[in-house]
This record gives C-alpha cells, structure tokens and sequence, in this order.
C-alpha cells in the first residue's frame, strides 16, 4: 500500500534539537526542551535606548543628539527627550519642554521623520524576524520581498559589530534617508520570528535543512498563524510585502 509523503515522520529527525528559553511559544512540535542538543536563551536587550544613543552618537541611524536643555533650543520642532532611564517622549515646541521639568542628563533631538515603523528582532547580527506596525498592530513582513532589504540588513550588521549583542530588538522609523533608530523595545517573538530563528540556529550549528522540511513547518505553523491573525486582503491594501 502507498502512503502519502505527509505520512512519513521523517521529518522529526529535524525537530526538536534546539531548546527554548526565555520565550513562551505554541510550538512544541518543533522545539524541544533543555535538554536538545542546543539550548537557545533568548534575553532582553543588553542596552537600553539611552546607552545605544550615546554609545552610538554619530552613526547614521541615530538622530543628531544634544545633552541639555540649553542645546535643544536649537533644535527644529518637535522635540524627543530620552531619558537616563529611557522614557521616551516627544514635545511639539520648545517651550512645552523648557516647562516640563526632564530628568537631568536626558538627550534631545528633532523628531525623525518617516513613513512608516518596523519592529526587527536580530541574532548575531543577523535578521530573523521583521514586521510593520499598520493601523497599530505588528504585521509580519517577507524580508526578502523588501525593496530596501539591504539598508536593514547593513542595520542590522553595524548595531551588532558596535553592540556586540547576541540578540536585539528594535524599532526603527523608514524614512526617505533610509532607516532611523527610535527604540531598544523587548516585543514578544511570535510564530513566524521563532519559526526562522530555528532555521538559523539549526542551520548554523546542527547542519543544513531540505527544502521540502522547511515548507512543511511554514505551512504547518505560521500561514495557519498568519491566516488568525491578520485580515490579509486589507493590509495587503497598506502594504505588498506582508507574509
């Protein structure tokens, strides 16, 4: 009797080799547990908004900064501050925020200018995981399918060559000039970032992954995700390059 390629478990000589820590997830059918081959620890950003823009002052995806209130008077309306402690907040002339009393040692800049904002999650440097928030909710985006996919993956490379972090997550305004940093910001992973992220860290460590396993997992877990979670039809009206 023929059976069905579907039928055969082969497929869980791949699953199941890399544990997951840090992070809640659905997906036991795919990761294992601590004791895997690997165990994968996913920690919040090692720095903060604040110290990425004062460690980072000057690079091209860091709005211009001033250190003190006496320096922002010079800057255009309106104003972003962040704090030591990095709370961010935005003020529409300077005169709101010379009456605001602001923590002392807090950056100001001219508020960026963009067209839209993406949330990226990185390990080593590298993108797993890419979405735009539309309508204000996250929508996964085809990384591959971006017109300015380089831009984010040259980002991408230089937080980690000056960070050194294992894993970051961002969120960053595109703008005419290419992408700017507006916050270190911990957002939950989901079902399309982890799914990747397994495919990066089997690949790196544990060997290559067929083709056709790689297929299976992404019908399997994340359209069925996508399909929940978003009205396809009408944010593919706001934007081409979702999942």
């Amino acid at each position: 009797m023929l059976k069905r390629f579907e039928d055969f478990q082969v497929y869980d000589t791949f699953s199941k080799r890399i544990g997951l820590i840090g992070e809640n997830h659905d997906m036991p059918d795919l990761y294992g547990d601590q004791d895997s081959e690997i165990t994968l620890t996913i920690m919040p950003n090692q720095f903060s908004t604040y110290q990425v823009f004062n460690r980072l002052a000057g690079s091209s995806f860091i709005p211009t900064v001033v250190s003190n209130k006496f320096g922002a008077r010079k800057l255009k309306s309106p104003i972003t501050a962040i704090t030591p402690i990095s709370e961010i907040r935005t003020y529409q002339t300077f005169r709101h925020l010379n009456s605001t009393p602001i923590q002392k040692s807090s950056l100001y800049f001219t508020k960026p200018k963009f067209e839209s904002q993406l949330q990226i999650a990185m390990h080593d440097g590298q993108i797993f995981g890419a979405r735009q928030i539309i309508d204000g909710k996250p929508v996964h985006l085809d990384l591959n399918r971006l017109p300015y996919r380089e831009s984010l993956v040259n980002l991408a490379e230089n937080l980690h060559q000056k960070l050194g972090s294992e894993f970051s997550r961002i969120r960053i305004g595109m703008g005419q000039n290419g992408p700017i940093l507006l916050a270190m910001e911990n957002f939950k992973l989901n079902r399309p970032e982890l799914v990747n992220l397994y495919f990066k860290i089997h690949e790196s460590y544990l060997g290559k992954l067929p083709a056709w396993y790689k297929h299976k997992v992404q019908n399997g877990l994340v359209k069925t995700y996508l399909n929940e979670y978003i009205n396809r039809e009408e944010v593919l009206k706001k934007c081409p390059y979702i999942l």
